[in-house]
């Protein structure tokens, strides 16, 4: 049992114990902290870990334990365990260092959120391109390349197959 001193600031000044046990205490605190935990971050963290060569494996695998711990994969997140293994992915996928960092600052955002997020990115950066160059313009279908991704990530065969040559 953990006591809690409550002394009240009144002029009869009394003093209470407030049993509490070390479940509760640390229950308590991790409700408190989970409000400011990144779980975006926290698996990007997690799904960047490697082993380095030469490192024994319990080296790997004490930080992948802890780091697992804070990616909230419980998900009790109202989204399903594909939505979130996708989000995750597509943030640890993304080449361009931009989009990604800055879907890490935001929390907690839906996988439709993500893709829209990273289509816009996209056509800004066309847009971009076009007016610095107006000769030189892609054509390139996004939805294949999403479709390309994500056929990849599960090992499906692709809607759009020559979206996989251009990835």
């Amino acid at each position: 049992m953990v006591g809690t001193m409550v002394k009240s600031s009144g002029p009869s000044s009394s003093v209470a114990v407030v049993n509490r046990t070390l479940e509760n205490v640390l229950r308590g605190i991790y409700d408190y902290s989970i409000l400011f935990r990144n779980i975006t971050m926290e698996s990007y963290k997690f799904n960047n870990i490697v082993q380095t060569e030469g490192q024994p494996f319990i080296e790997f695998e004490t930080p992948l334990l802890k780091q697992v711990q804070l990616c909230d994969y419980k998900c009790d997140c109202g989204q399903t365990y594909e939505e979130r293994m996708l989000l995750d992915r597509f943030i640890i996928g993304i080449h361009d260092k931009r989009p990604q960092l800055k879907l890490l600052d935001s929390k907690n955002k839906q996988l439709e959120e993500i893709i829209t997020e990273c289509k816009a990115f996209k056509a800004a950066s066309k847009n971009n391109e076009f007016l610095r160059n107006p000769q030189h313009e892609k054509s390139v279908d996004d939805n294949c390349i999403v479709s390309a991704i994500i056929a990849e990530q599960f090992s499906t065969r692709s809607i759009c197959p020559s979206a996989v040559r251009r990835i």
